[in-house]
């Protein structure tokens, strides 16, 4: 397997605190696939799906990184679990699969069960060593939401928009944070009010620019 720690804030992603363990992707090989990802491919990757298989990510075949890097190595598929931070700050653990494959059913929902322990696991970690963020630690980030909002939001309707702007649905949200799906409903609607915004996208567009953090 290979894990590391990267920031969603820089392009291309800097990987911190490379974990590579029996696998032929290096250092070298990861800096290879950051630099050739233009924006979509990052989107629909590093911060799309928590859990995935990468040959999902439309493109796959033809990025000069899988080319690079992958099919030298023998190198077909990667199962990914990607948990990220509502700071943006994300961890990405990949095992090498020899043959194309697809998460379907209660195999998904089983990584993506993963996926979470993975996020709070990171959010621990970001608490306990500010450093790992790389730039400044969690809490002056967590900090940086600004009265307005503050003051606006409860604390559960900020942690469920937060969740609801990394991609993920009521449910994962519900089990992420140990709330019932119709609470998680809930949350979002009364956020949205409060903000004036009518549609969930128009929620995250607002929290992504920066008006809730």
């Amino acid at each position: 397997i290979a894990g590391y720690l990267y920031d969603t804030q820089e392009r291309p992603f800097r990987v911190r605190h490379l974990l590579v363990e029996d696998c032929p992707v290096n250092a070298e090989g990861l800096a290879v696939l950051n630099d050739e990802s233009h924006d979509e491919f990052v989107r629909s990757t590093w911060l799309g799906r928590g859990a995935m298989m990468a040959s999902e990510t439309p493109g796959y075949e033809h990025h000069p990184g899988v080319l690079q890097v992958f099919e030298p190595a023998g190198i077909r598929d990667v199962l990914v679990l990607n948990a990220i931070d509502p700071i943006g700050v994300g961890c990405w653990v990949g095992a090498p699969w020899p043959e194309r494959k697809r998460l379907e059913g209660a195999e998904r929902e089983f990584c993506d069960r993963l996926v979470a322990q993975l996020r709070s696991a990171l959010r621990l970690r970001l608490r306990l060593v500010p450093s790992a963020v790389g730039q400044q630690g969690a809490d002056d980030t967590q900090g940086e939401e600004g009265p307005e909002s503050a003051a606006r939001l409860a604390e559960r309707e900020r942690q469920v928009v937060s969740n609801l702007s990394l991609g993920l649905t009521n449910k994962e949200i519900a089990f992420e944070l140990g709330l019932a799906h119709s609470t998680v409903r809930v949350l979002v609607a009364r956020a949205a009010a409060k903000l004036g915004v009518k549609t969930r996208a128009e929620l995250v567009a607002r929290y992504r620019r920066g008006v809730l953090g």
